[in-house]
């Protein structure tokens, strides 16, 4: 990665199928450039509504650039 998320935030999402929305997990706004890290995340509670009709779930990771 050559965009530090100390400048720019990288953030772990994970997708909502009944609001429709990316909901994030974690970020990371302090590695420096071409530095690996870690992201993980955990959601309690009902996650019903993060699986789609054969049991899946949608994750992204995304760096904001802007």
């Amino acid at each position: 990665m050559s965009n530090a998320p100390s400048l720019y935030p990288v953030t772990l999402q994970i997708y909502n199928r009944v609001s429709t929305t990316w909901v994030d997990l974690q970020t990371n706004n302090l590695a420096d450039a071409a530095t690996d890290f870690t992201l993980t995340g955990t959601k309690t509670g009902d996650v019903s509504m993060y699986y789609d009709v054969n049991n899946y779930i949608s994750c992204r990771v995304y760096q904001a650039l802007a």
